[in-house]
């Protein structure tokens, strides 16, 4: 803060109040004040919490604009590949998901909201708990994620899913972000099914075969 002088200008001051964000200055808020008003260390504090306020209202719309921008780099990295993505903040509970992501499950992207909720609604009943626990324990143990699912698709059916993804975390080792990968391994799952069961049933009858019969027995 300082006093200037303008030439035709009655005598005034002003503040600058430098903006601070990580270390650095992302801009500066600055008042003039009325002719003969005194400036005060009051208005001083009041002055650098509205600008500390500020700068935390910057930063964090400059963290959602590069988080969109990186969106957009890897939607266009990830265009015309197999896999899809997905991003979950832990800080407001909101999920992305790549238009892939929902592609595999037989919708365009603005035609379905996948949130975590809608996710674990999705999933086979038969997979819930397991999918599920070992989410948890990747969140609470940082031991890998690495699941093989089955997810509700668009016609009704349950196709199957492999899904990997990791944790970023805090200084103390809470997780506050997960981003990961969903590859569709539906076809690999049914011709291991077929596999299997050729394996254990005649070819001309259908019938269980004797490695089946004995496996049995």
């Amino acid at each position: 803060r300082h006093d200037i002088t303008y030439q035709g200008m009655p005598d005034h001051g002003h503040y600058n109040v430098p903006l601070m964000g990580d270390d650095r200055v992302m801009g500066v808020l600055a008042l003039y004040l009325a002719p003969g008003h005194r400036k005060q260390d009051s208005e001083l504090r009041f002055l650098s919490s509205v600008g500390s306020t500020m700068a935390g209202i910057i930063q964090r719309h400059q963290a959602e604009a590069e988080l969109l921008h990186t969106r957009e780099r890897l939607e266009l990295v990830t265009e015309g590949a197999s896999d899809g993505m997905w991003d979950w903040n832990m800080s407001t509970d909101k999920t992305w998901t790549s238009a892939r992501f929902k592609e595999l499950l037989g919708y365009a992207d603005d035609e379905l909201d996948l949130t975590l909720q809608e996710w674990e609604r999705r999933l086979h009943p038969n997979d819930q708990q397991n999918t599920l626990a070992l989410l948890q324990r990747h969140l609470q143990e940082q031991h890998p994620y690495d699941v093989e699912y089955r997810l509700l698709v668009r016609d009704g059916s349950y196709h199957w899913f492999r899904a990997r993804g990791r944790a970023t975390r805090d200084p103390e080792g809470n997780a506050v972000r997960m981003a990961g990968t969903v590859q569709d391994i539906h076809a690999q799952k049914e011709m291991e099914h077929k596999i299997n069961h050729d394996s254990l049933h005649d070819p001309l009858t259908g019938l269980p075969n004797r490695t089946l019969l004995l496996d049995r027995i």
